[in-house]
């Protein structure tokens, strides 16, 4: 059985200030359902973790209206710089697996500098301190949910497949899941990528 964000926050005994004004900004926080298009009714962090590709294609083509504009920067913004799952994120990476067209695979969440994992043939490694959820901008729906798939099962084990939108939008305002200052391109290196 799956708490709402809610009943999850309530049940906590210990929180720090942190969490408490976490707790505060995703209880006043109010995301915007989407009133247009094929996923009307759902909010942008809702969106981005049922179908990316429309996320990436709506940011590029400019298709979402300017009441939408600021959410879907945030979320733009975020998803580009998720943080390794992990106590101590800075000592983990993520080890992005592509095949030979470059088409998302899988990724691995490793220690920092930890072994050999350079590419093979027919396949192209690479690591990165944040994984980027761009990479799979204008990629077929089968690498999309690809992705999605393995982004649900490390970031959200204990839900699994009863996510709903409350998780979504909480994990979208959790700042720890997100390095907010970068600035770096965390995407497939010598690319450029729509939607940024």
């Amino acid at each position: 059985m799956s708490l709402t964000a809610q009943q999850h926050f309530q049940t906590q005994d210990k929180v720090t200030a942190a969490e408490r004004r976490e707790r505060e900004r995703y209880l006043s926080y109010r995301w915007l359902p989407l009133k247009f298009g094929k996923h009307a009714g759902k909010t942008l962090p809702e969106l981005m973790f049922i179908d990316p590709g429309y996320f990436y294609w709506a940011l590029s083509e400019q298709v979402f209206p300017a009441k939408y504009v600021e959410q879907a920067t945030i979320v733009n913004c975020r998803m580009k710089h998720m943080l390794p799952p992990r106590p101590k994120p800075d000592k983990w990476e993520f080890l992005i697996d592509l095949d030979a067209k470059k088409e998302f695979r899988d990724f691995e969440i490793v220690k920092l500098g930890s072994g050999d994992h350079g590419s093979e043939r027919g396949r192209f490694r690479f690591r990165t301190q944040h994984l980027d959820l761009s990479i799979v901008a204008g990629r077929p729906r089968a690498v999309c949910q690809k992705m999605i798939s393995r982004i649900k099962a490390e970031f959200f084990s204990e839900a699994g497949a009863s996510l709903s939108r409350p998780d979504f939008e909480k994990f979208i305002l959790r700042d720890r899941n997100f390095d907010l200052l970068c600035l770096e391109n965390h995407a497939l290196p010598g690319t450029v990528l729509r939607g940024k």
